[in-house]
């Protein structure tokens, strides 16, 4: 673990770089120049210098000297944080499909997803510990965080810092992502509707084709509901090929 003089000699730097101090590709000085600088001695520097490097903000370049990472992470990684762990019975397929897109890198995102899975909010937990580190260095560009009752107490969460979007249900200092399952479920049966295979072609176009209508009969039933609350009344279409007329009164009743 590195020293409270590391930590200082960490944080100083890292504020160097992240605020353009020391730009981005630069070299930094040498370990006697920073030694000196520091007046620390070498085991320390190369603490200094190990932690930087796992936090991805400078890079060795074989014997030409350490620089500042290029790319800086808190430009192009992101965490996905969630209080439940798999096999759980919070588990559900929604989670375990994100998961599986993250590990194999699959999410689309043009940068690094992380996964946080089983964060409790507990101080020996290493998950809880990665996402206080990330946010108390900002060194990450963003946080998706999936809503419950576990993240939504997070103490390293009820500040504003690191740009975050909650997924589904709002948290605190976050933005509001509601997924349209809907639209997915359309366009996954048009993807497939694509395929060579005409039966698996045919029987796609079909769902899709049930999807829109389910979609047209919940606007419609939207319209309706809206029409009653305003209390402009709806009226009923006809039925298709059927005339709507007024009974006929039976015999006995005639006059």
């Amino acid at each position: 673990m590195p020293s409270r003089k590391a930590e200082q000699i960490v944080r100083t730097l890292r504020d160097e770089i992240l605020s353009g101090k020391r730009p981005r590709g630069a070299r930094l000085p040498t370990y006697d120049a920073l030694m000196e600088q520091f007046r620390v001695t070498r085991p320390t520097i190369a603490r200094v210098l190990n932690a930087l490097r796992s936090e991805g903000l400078v890079t060795v370049n074989g014997t030409r000297g350490v620089f500042v990472a290029k790319t800086l992470p808190h430009h192009n990684r992101y965490l996905w944080v969630t209080s439940e762990q798999p096999g759980s019975l919070e588990w559900t397929t929604f989670l375990a499909t994100i998961l599986d897109l993250i590990e194999r890198g699959e999410t689309g995102i043009n940068g690094e997803v992380i996964a946080l899975v089983g964060v409790d909010g507990r101080v020996n937990n290493p998950e809880y510990q990665r996402l206080c580190e990330a946010v108390e260095h900002r060194s990450v560009a963003g946080l998706f965080l999936m809503n419950s009752a576990t993240v939504y107490l997070l103490p390293a969460l009820q500040e504003p810092g690191i740009p975050r979007v909650a997924i589904w249900a709002p948290l605190p200092h976050a933005a509001l992502l509601r997924l349209d399952f809907n639209g997915l479920i359309y366009r996954a049966c048009l993807r497939i509707g694509a395929a060579p295979s005409r039966r698996v072609r045919s029987r796609a176009l079909q769902l899709a084709s049930r999807h829109r209508r389910r979609r047209r009969r919940r606007a419609h039933r939207l319209r309706r509901a809206r029409s009653h609350a305003l209390g402009e009344g709806v009226h009923r279409r006809p039925t298709r090929g059927r005339t709507l007329s007024r009974p006929r009164c039976s015999a006995p009743f005639r006059r």
